[in-house]
């Protein structure tokens, strides 16, 4: 009995203390806005419900950094394809920000090509009637192992 509450009281506290016993997976997303301002983001998804990214961009020779969270959602499109979509939420600098500016948050889009079986390069947009004449394909989009993740990369 007492080593069952040793382990829930060592559950307890890694929670608390930050560290989540479920799984993630980990990203890096390189992608251009149509101003063509480069970003790099560092993208963190536990599940359909639970992501976030930490966007790094630089405007007005600033260096700056965004967390904003993501939520999942799939579906079909009017044309019959698979979609895949994360939708970007309550935006927070972590970077000082000292000209003020809001950040509005980023979709990416995933689409399905039956034809190949597999999901393609993402698209990006910030436009939220999502209208596809905006969508941009990233630059880049790689699955990041997270024992070569050091804290140089971090920063």
């Amino acid at each position: 009995m007492k080593r069952n509450y040793c382990l829930l009281a060592s559950f307890l506290i890694a929670q608390l203390a930050g560290f989540s016993l479920f799984s993630q997976s980990l990203y890096e997303i390189k992608f251009t806005d149509k101003q063509k301002n480069k970003y790099k983001g560092f993208l963190v998804y536990f599940n359909e419900g639970n992501a976030y990214m930490r966007i790094a961009y630089n405007y007005d020779n600033q260096y700056n950094v965004v967390n904003v969270s993501y939520a999942a959602r799939n579906g079909t499109n009017g044309q019959g394809t698979q979609y895949s979509m994360l939708t970007g939420y309550n935006p927070v600098y972590i970077t000082e920000n000292k000209s003020g500016r809001s950040y509005n948050p980023d979709y990416f889009i995933w689409f399905y090509n039956a034809k190949d079986q597999k999901w393609g390069t993402p698209y990006t947009t910030d436009d939220s009637l999502l209208n596809p004449n905006n969508y941009i394909l990233v630059d880049s989009y790689t699955k990041l192992d997270p024992h070569n993740i050091t804290d140089q990369y971090l920063r």
